[in-house]
């Protein structure tokens, strides 16, 4: 999927050769910016002009619904689904973050409010990084493996 913000619509290409299959989004007006796919396999997509996130069904891209709205969200323009499966949506008409539940839609806190930035874009997290304890357990097992599939000298 690529969104944007020229033609209002979510475009749709295979994934393999990269040719251009059509429209995933009706022509509704949206502001496209950054887009993301929920846990529950839906679209979002940041509504600009509305202050909003809408949410398209992931399989037709037929409009669902708003998702998530107000608490002082404005001019929304990138979003991310975070680790902890909430939606953050930046707010470029206050230079905030706002959170909202990643099943419901609705308002949790805002986060990261003192960013002192212009116009906030868009979104990512990473993924956590394991412990080193982690990377030991796993190269001590395969260590172990290792040893007892190992060919015996005599």
């Amino acid at each position: 999927m690529v969104s944007s913000d020229l033609v209002n619509r979510i475009r749709r290409y295979d994934a393999t050769t990269g040719v251009f299959e059509g429209f995933f989004t009706p022509d509704d007006g949206l502001y496209a910016a950054q887009i993301a796919f929920g846990p529950d396999g839906n679209l979002y997509v940041p509504d600009f002009v509305n202050h909003s996130v809408r949410r398209y069904d992931g399989n037709t891209g037929a409009f669902v619904g708003t998702f998530a709205s107000g608490n002082g969200l404005t001019s929304p323009f990138g979003l991310a689904f975070g680790t902890d499966g909430d939606l953050y949506v930046s707010s470029g008409g206050d230079d905030r973050i706002y959170v909202f539940d990643g099943a419901t839609g609705g308002f949790q806190r805002s986060f990261a409010t003192d960013l002192d930035l212009s116009s906030l874009t868009y979104l990512a997290f990473s993924s956590p990084v394991p412990e080193p304890r982690t990377y030991l357990l796993w190269l001590f097992a395969i260590g172990a493996i290792a040893m007892r599939l190992r060919p015996r000298l005599r």
